[in-house]
């Protein structure tokens, strides 16, 4: 028997207390404080940078001044998880804050006069939504979410930033939601904002969480974040610098900086899903000191913070499938995909999940719409294939390894391709396959790469450089 098959993964105004009264100030739920949604709006079905600029800088503001007594779901994760253009629709951004029990959702526009927002409840029809040019500070915008909600008076004096500096953090975050690499050079200079401050190292964790899950070397991520980090933003008292922190030392696998860190932003904000998340990559024994019991528990509670933290659900799940909690994990899985139905790794996840299940021709929906609407998933083929092999079509499943290998030399792909020959007495074509997976090998733990070897040896193709180094 081989080793078991693997699935991949693959202007200023007066605002708010003018408006007309809304249905916000709803009883909290014990333990539950108010979920509010940040969403930027544009005109068009192109997303505009300034707008979604517009939008991590509230999501900053009212994190930082409402930590603790709200949940907040904005900028970054909404980017990640919702379709860009669907946010050009009113009554996509009210349906959306409704599913997830959103009591508020603050909308930001840049309008023909500057900046605008409005503060809706997620039940309002979508008609006249009664737009307000932005102040000169966050100020009106977290004293009327606080107080609409329940929360009393909460203050802030953080400036809304220029145009200029908007463009250039939601030309960043825009970035991190299509997957794009950033210039090296990106804010690279002596004086930034607390806001650039924070967008890039968002982005830079976002690049360096990439690097990890490609299995790729992290020197150069965790170097880039650390020094902006040391460098170019280093406000201790602050619980988003304070989590960017922890989340470098857990890839640098330095755990007891990683929990110093963590720990601080936690305690700081207990609601703050992002933080949370981070947290359940500690071992069960140094979360306990915080009430959290296991990484299980974490990861619960930061999708319960903030139910648009997709690498939460993802993870969760993730766990759930490791410990054979099939119909668990496909919770997890659905209720992402009711979210964003067409979310690549949510549907990655979904048909690994339906394979647990021996769900055979949910597992064939699903990949191939993923390569519907990814041609260049490679992962996607590969785990197809993977169905069509162990159902006997391997002419079908020939074809999909094929199309993987095709895209980026997929390693796998190799093996299977070397036992399809095997089946059908192509022993040369065979033994080339297994080469190439020997060479491919990813490291010191490697089935495939072994199995591999055994083969060669066994049909007497062991070549001297297919033990060399991967190429």
């Amino acid at each position: 028997m081989g080793p078991s098959y693997r699935f991949r993964r693959s202007a200023c105004g007066t605002v708010f207390l003018l408006l007309p009264v809304l249905i916000l100030g709803c009883a909290r739920t014990a333990g539950r404080p108010p979920l509010v949604l940040v969403l930027p709006h544009w005109s068009s079905s192109q997303p505009e940078e300034a707008t979604i600029g517009l939008a991590a800088s509230a999501s900053l503001a009212l994190r930082q001044a409402l930590a603790g007594r709200f949940r907040l779901s904005g900028v970054p994760e909404v980017l990640t998880a919702l379709p860009l253009d669907s946010l050009a629709a009113d009554e996509y951004c009210l349906r959306i804050g409704r599913r997830v029990g959103a009591k508020a959702v603050l909308l930001l526009r840049w309008g023909e006069g500057g900046p605008q927002w409005t503060l809706v409840s997620s039940q309002s029809p979508s008609r006249d939504l009664g737009w307000q040019p932005l102040a000169q500070t966050w100020a009106e915008a977290v004293a009327a979410v606080s107080q609409r909600l329940g929360g009393g008076l909460a203050e802030t004096s953080i400036p809304v930033p220029s145009a200029e500096e908007l463009r250039e953090v939601g030309t960043l975050f825009l970035a991190l939601a299509a997957g794009e690499s950033l210039p090296t050079d990106a804010f690279n200079r002596a004086s930034i904002t607390e806001l650039q401050g924070w967008a890039r190292g968002e982005v830079l964790l976002h690049q360096l969480a990439e690097l990890n899950r490609a299995k790729k070397d992290l020197t150069e991520g965790l170097f880039r974040l650390g020094k902006h980090l040391r460098d170019q933003w280093g406000d201790s008292a602050s619980y988003e610098w304070q989590r960017l922190r922890g989340a470098y030392f857990v890839f640098a696998q330095r755990w007891n900086l990683a929990e110093q860190w963590l720990a601080k932003a936690y305690r700081r904000n207990a609601r703050d899903g992002r933080t949370l998340y981070w947290l359940a990559h500690l071992h069960a024994s140094r979360l306990r000191a915080l009430g959290l019991r296991h990484p299980e528990h974490a990861l619960r509670r930061a999708v319960e913070c903030d139910p648009f933290l997709f690498e939460a659900r993802i993870m969760l799940a993730e766990l759930y499938f490791q410990n054979r909690k099939f119909r668990a994990a496909q919770q997890e899985a659905e209720a992402l995909l009711a979210l964003n139905p067409v979310h690549e790794d949510g549907l990655m996840l979904a048909g690994r999940i339906a394979i647990g299940l021996n769900d055979i021709p949910r597992t064939l929906e699903i990949y191939k719409r993923v390569v519907d609407l990814n041609p260049l998933n490679a992962d996607a083929y590969y785990n197809l294939g993977i169905v069509y092999f162990h159902t006997g079509h391997l002419a079908d499943a020939e074809a999909l390894f094929r199309r993987a290998v095709e895209i980026n030399d997929h390693a796998d792909a190799h093996f299977y391709l070397a036992r399809i020959y095997e089946k059908v007495g192509l022993r040369e074509k065979a033994a080339e396959e297994y080469r190439i997976r020997v060479r491919l090998r990813k490291g010191a733990d490697d089935p495939f790469a072994d199995q591999a070897r055994k083969r060669l040896a066994e049909i007497g193709s062991l070549a001297p450089d297919s033990l060399s180094t991967p190429r």
